[in-house]
């Protein structure tokens, strides 16, 4: 998935929330997940769940989520080639590119 793309819907917090994902270079697979969800905390709407810290986090806008150094002490930002997304609101990847103009920027 282009990072362009990515972020327009993250900002948008349409069709991503729970996203999970994992990253290649981890040897042990483990899932992250992220997600917006506006009705259940309105100054923080952008969460993080399965992360360096306990409980997950959540953050006010989609850029401190992106920037936070909470995946191995790296943020989704320095770790983007890397990432291997599962599933995108809770949709298949494959399912998701074809369903939510994955092609336009």
């Amino acid at each position: 998935m282009h990072y362009v793309i990515f972020m327009k819907h993250l900002i948008s917090g349409e069709c991503i929330d729970e996203t999970s994902f994992c990253f290649l270079d981890d040897p042990e697979e483990r899932e992250h997940i992220i997600g917006y969800a506006p009705e259940v905390n309105e100054k923080k709407p952008y969460w993080v769940g399965l992360c360096d810290i306990p409980g997950g986090c959540d953050f006010a806008s989609a850029d401190e989520l992106v920037s936070a150094e909470i995946f191995d002490g790296q943020s989704i930002r320095e770790r983007w080639k890397k990432i291997l997304f599962l599933n995108v609101g809770g949709v298949g990847i494959d399912c998701w590119k074809r369903c939510f103009a994955y092609d336009r920027e």
